[in-house]
């Protein structure tokens, strides 16, 4: 089986979890910056004490959104246009 040998980090060898420094550094951001994403509820966190936790994923999740979000209105894509799933094979059957 393919475990890291240390339980906090995943196969690629990155934190599971990350704190407010880790988080801002990622984000490439402030720590105040991460805290009023967590009190807005755009970054889901856990708190120990006074110390916030959150997933290294949902971290980069949100960073993902932002760099999708901003790029498409820099390139004046207001809302990406539903694909439709094609029904050529009901619509083409034979009548019985």
């Amino acid at each position: 089986m393919n475990r890291p040998a240390n339980p906090s980090v995943d196969l690629a060898g990155q934190p599971i979890t990350v704190d407010l420094a880790g988080a801002a550094a990622i984000m490439k951001v402030h720590k105040e910056t991460v805290l009023k994403d967590i009190r807005a509820g755009r970054l889901p966190a856990g708190q120990n004490g006074r110390a916030y936790v959150m997933l290294t994923r949902d971290v980069v999740a949100l960073t993902e959104a932002r760099i999708v979000e901003q790029t498409a209105a820099r390139m004046g894509v207001t809302k990406a246009a539903p694909t439709r799933r094609s029904r050529a094979s009901s619509h083409n059957a034979p009548a019985s």
